[in-house]
């Protein structure tokens, strides 16, 4: 009996062993996060670099982000070039973060089929920055810039006219609906989501400066922090897109 437990042990470690883990897909085409490039020492210098094609029908391009002036030197000054197949486009960067490996990348953001350049900086460790965005312009063959805000999310709905973006907690922080007729953008509607504690039985909820609602009692009877996050926020999705018909 004792025999059989400990093959059966030794049999049970083995497939923990072996099993692998999972690992998330990424869905393909939408973001190609930078590269840094390493020396013969494996010192990181100042550059990071990436290369993927605007649309499936084009060269790629190669996309390197480089640091222009000293690292003592404050802001930091990066340049991001675009180069292949005869192309060729640089565009200034200027941030407080001293970091570059994640200034630039490419997502077909405006959903025309033509990745758009993304510029980050001054991100903070919630994922919160200053972004820019340049579209790529067909007519022009190059990108041009379009937009930009402060966010740590952000979506566009280039068949309506309208770009969301976000910034702060899934309960409380600030959200704007905008306009966008392409050149400008047109704040269409701004809500401000704040609680009197966390988590709370009650948050209120702001549009356009005006209080329009106090969403109540998801932390009340026994519920969790996480589910009171959940309905509250389904409650908030409602009233926010109330009159737009986004998917």
């Amino acid at each position: 009996m004792r025999l059989l437990s400990i093959i059966a042990a030794a049999v049970s470690a083995l497939f923990i062993s072996c099993a692998a883990p999972a690992v998330p897909s990424e869905p393909p085409g939408v973001t190609i996060a930078p590269v840094i490039i390493t020396d013969k020492t494996g010192e990181p210098p100042e550059s990071a670099s990436f290369r993927r094609a605007v649309a499936p029908d084009m060269p790629e391009f190669e996309f390197v982000t480089t640091r222009t002036n000293g690292a003592d030197e404050s802001p930091n000054e990066y340049a991001v070039s675009i180069s292949g197949d005869g192309f060729a486009q640089t565009i200034d960067v200027v941030s407080e973060r001293d970091r570059i490996d994640g200034i630039a990348r490419l997502d077909d953001v405006n959903k025309d089929g033509f990745g758009d350049l993304v510029i980050k900086t001054n991100w903070d460790q919630h994922g919160i920055a200053d972004q820019s965005f340049y579209f790529w312009d067909t007519a022009r063959g190059r990108f041009v810039y379009a937009f930009g805000f402060t966010a740590d999310s952000f979506e566009m709905f280039p068949e309506l006219g309208l770009v969301y973006r976000g910034e702060g907690h899934r309960v409380t922080g600030y959200d704007y609906l905008y306009r966008w007729d392409g050149s400008e953008l047109t704040v269409l509607r701004s809500s401000e989501r704040s609680a009197d504690t966390y988590p709370a039985s009650a948050y209120n909820v702001e549009f356009n400066g005006t209080l329009s609602g106090v969403i109540t009692d998801h932390g009340e009877g026994g519920e969790t922090a996480a589910e009171y996050i959940r309905v509250s926020r389904i409650e908030w999705d409602a009233a926010f897109w109330s009159g737009y018909e986004v998917n």
